[in-house]
């Protein structure tokens, strides 16, 4: 089975449009999973408009800072 997976942190939805949109016209036809933190309602329903299996969660630590450790 292919899959993208994807992370995002305070994104609203016109800042994951390009990605979404790149995602949709190459034919990806997998699952679509993201993690996020800290976004708004109106993110996670164009996520989930969008096919995603969305998993929230809390963020300990800076995402890039935890990334360099």
């Amino acid at each position: 089975m292919d899959a993208i997976l994807g992370c995002i942190m305070k994104y609203r939805p016109n800042d994951i449009k390009p990605w979404i949109n790149s995602l949709n016209k190459s034919g990806f036809n997998g699952k679509r999973i993201i993690v996020v933190y800290d976004i708004p309602e109106e993110t996670v329903k164009y996520l989930n408009d969008e096919g995603f299996e969305i998993y929230q969660t809390e963020q300990e630590y800076h995402l890039f800072l935890q990334r360099f450790r």
